[in-house]
């Protein structure tokens, strides 16, 4: 018997079911490596279709292939064509702006009201793309992102809202579109029934004579509920009946709303939403500490995100400070944390994060944007009466207090981004009044402190292997403490604890640009001839700042390969009489001289 050889692609729902794994472009790759592969994936190549910029024959082409069309981006006036095909097996509709839809033709259009005054034009139902809604039963995702100032089109219509209502296979709609009130008021009404997620960009255009107040029916399964922007004067129409209707929510994101507004909100989610995992702010406006508190405390299995837009509260003559949140955090969500993001503004930031790198082992994502924090607050303060300065290395092993590492058991941590400031105790105890000989002492011992406590953070960092974004902000007070130290000495101070030596790099990935010995010997050089060149010009010794003024001009007029070539003729750093040879250098620069002389 002859034995019939089938091949995997000789099955059109295989072809078809490898091809829901693959990218346009991977479809194209194998659409071109021979003409047997070329037959099997060429029906393929029309699953992805962006319906703009077309010739007569491409367009055609698309709309004889229509049924075959899974993903479709199209303008959300331009689907006249398509609505007469055979496009029934879409998968994800994406409606944009192409710049299709025209400003209606009426005598006013040519006012210049027309640019202060909304003009809002229903779309006509034969090219409106929200209709393809209707013929696509099998639909999962829809898309609407059209933003157009002073021209805002009306695309759910009676019969759009009429095939959303009754549509059972949508599951995500992700929105940007300017509504009316009564517009989003209707739309929410009808939404699917086994809609999961829901995304807005509330750009709601409210009229003082309308009033519309939400009222949905029944319970949705919304699982997924993400508000952007501002809904500051109808939050309470709207937001509160839709979250009384989520019992099955777990990802909220609240808009930009009022403080007694999302003390509602919180309210209504406590007790509505008993499966919520992820709570997110919008970074548009903050809220006191005291508000959003009670959620933290109010879910036993804890939250997974925690993404808030804080400052502190001052509410009823009690204050509420960071540390009060982060110790609701450290009860509540110590094994379920996994994204936290704190931004806004506050009066003291010393909230204990290091607590929360150590607590917490299944941390993913730090995200700290505030006022700065106490480097104490990431790397605990060092005890330099343990470590005498002149102990070595192989004494300081010895020693119970060595380590080389921090105590975080966050090692699934992936990004972190921090504002860091200098230890507030290394600050006040330099700024405070104290004897020349003390000052001295106790600047030593802060900026010894201070590389200490850098070296123990980078340490650490390298050590977590799942870390794949970091993003530091140092405050000044920091880099001050390190600015005429070079970096050979902080590698000296780190060695005396055990810490392994770092270099320029290692100090640049986590954004300190700090000295060697090299770098402060130039600093020092173009600030003498800097000095030479103010002495030059005026007649009189000049500060650091005019100096760097200076410095700026120098450069800028010769660039900086020139200013080497002069440096490089004198060799030497002083002439036969103890005078630097800075001056001797500069003369060969007349130009620059003559110039300043002159103004």
């Amino acid at each position: 018997m002859l034995s019939i050889h089938i091949s995997v692609f000789d099955i059109p729902l295989l072809v078809a079911a490898i091809c829901d794994h693959l990218s346009p472009h991977d479809i194209w790759c194998c659409y071109r490596v021979n003409r047997s592969w070329g037959n099997i994936f060429g029906p393929h190549r029309y699953r992805d279709v962006r319906f703009v910029n077309l010739n007569s024959t491409q367009t055609w082409d698309i709309l004889d292939n229509a049924y075959r069309i899974r993903n479709l981006e199209v303008d959300l006036g331009d689907a006249e064509y398509l609505l007469k095909s055979r496009c029934t097996q879409l998968k994800e509709l994406s409606c944009v702006d192409f710049a299709y839809i025209s400003w209606p033709l009426s005598p006013e259009s040519q006012s210049w009201e027309i640019l202060y005054d909304a003009v809002w034009t229903e779309l006509d139902t034969s090219c409106n793309a929200l209709s393809l809604i209707s013929r696509n039963r099998g639909l999962e995702v829809l898309k609407i992102h059209h933003t157009v100032d002073g021209f805002f089109p009306v695309p759910f219509t009676l019969d759009v809202l009429q095939a959303l209502s009754t549509h059972r296979s949508l599951r995500s709609i992700s929105i940007n579109l300017r509504f009316e009130l009564l517009g989003i008021v209707a739309f929410l009404q009808h939404c699917p029934a086994h809609l999961e997620e829901l995304e807005i960009y509330l750009d709601v255009y409210y009229e003082s004579e309308a009033e519309a107040r939400l009222e949905l029916r029944r319970p949705t399964l919304l699982r997924r509920l993400i508000l952007h922007g501002g809904l500051f004067s109808f939050a309470h129409d709207l937001l509160v009946p839709l979250l009384e209707k989520c019992p099955l929510l777990e990802e909220l994101k609240s808009p930009r709303i009022t403080v007694e507004a999302h003390r509602e909100l919180v309210a209504t989610t406590i007790k509505h939403c008993p499966n919520l995992l992820s709570f997110e702010h919008d970074s548009g406006y903050c809220v006191p500490i005291a508000v959003p508190l009670p959620l933290l405390k109010a879910y036993p299995h804890g939250l997974r995100k925690v993404s808030l837009n804080i400052s502190s509260s001052h509410l009823g003559g009690h204050t509420t400070s960071p540390r009060t949140l982060v110790h609701a955090l450290l009860a509540h969500c110590t094994d379920s944390l996994e994204v936290l993001s704190l931004r806004g503004m506050t009066d003291c930031w010393h909230v204990g994060i290091h607590t929360v790198l150590e607590q917490c082992p299944n941390l993913r994502e730090l995200d700290i944007q505030c006022q700065t924090l106490a480097l104490d607050d990431i790397a605990r303060d060092v005890n330099l009466e343990t470590i005498p300065a002149w102990a070595t290395a192989s004494i300081v092993q010895g020693l119970a207090e060595a380590t080389t590492m921090l105590p975080w058991v966050c090692s699934k941590l992936e990004s972190v981004t921090l504002f860091i400031e200098q230890s507030t105790h290394d600050n006040s105890t330099i700024l405070a009044p104290q004897k020349p000989h003390q000052t001295v002492e106790l600047t030593a011992d802060a900026t010894r402190r201070t590389a200490i406590q850098v070296g123990l953070l980078y340490n650490t960092l390298r050590s977590l292997k799942s870390l794949k974004k970091v993003s530091f902000v140092w405050d000044w007070s920091l880099l001050h403490a390190i600015r005429n130290v070079p970096l050979e000495r902080a590698c000296a101070y780190m060695e005396q604890v055990g810490l392994p030596r770092v270099n320029q790099m290692d100090m640049e990935w986590i954004s300190i640009d700090w000295s060697t010995i090299a770098d402060l010997r130039e600093r020092d050089r173009l600030d003498r001839m800097c000095q030479v060149a103010g002495q030059r010009r005026h007649g009189f010794d000049c500060d650091n700042g005019y100096m760097q003024v200076v410095r700026h001009e120098f450069d800028s007029d010769l660039g900086r390969e020139e200013e080497e070539w002069v440096l490089r003729r004198n060799q030497k750093k002083v002439s036969r009489t103890g005078k630097p040879h800075t001056r001797r250098s500069l003369r060969n620069c007349g130009e620059w001289f003559d110039t300043r002389a002159k103004e």
